[in-house]
């Protein structure tokens, strides 16, 4: 699953870059912006390392780790995009 989470979020955070038109008009905005960019760059991190411990064939509990942080950076980048969609997010 990371694999292909890390295979889909780049044209997720370009499609995202093209329809706001690069620009930032609200607080929001750029938070989800700066946070999508830092779950971006955390989750190919991560794919990378799901890769290398496949070569391995043997389970790594930083694997545990990186997962638990990727989560919460999704949650977090989630939330903003909610804020920037529809005005309220659940955790901010």
């Amino acid at each position: 699953m990371v694999i292909a989470a890390a295979i889909t979020i780049i044209p997720t955070a370009l499609t995202g870059l093209i329809l706001s038109g690069w620009e930032v008009d609200s607080q929001a905005l750029l938070f989800h912006r700066n946070w999508a960019f830092a779950t971006l760059a955390f989750t190919l991190i991560h794919a990378l390392f799901r890769v290398r411990s496949l070569s391995k064939e043997a389970f790594s509990p930083g694997y545990l780790m990186l997962s638990a942080i990727n989560l919460a950076l999704i949650g977090v980048t989630s939330d903003f995009g909610g804020v920037v969609a529809f005005g309220k997010g659940v955790l901010v």
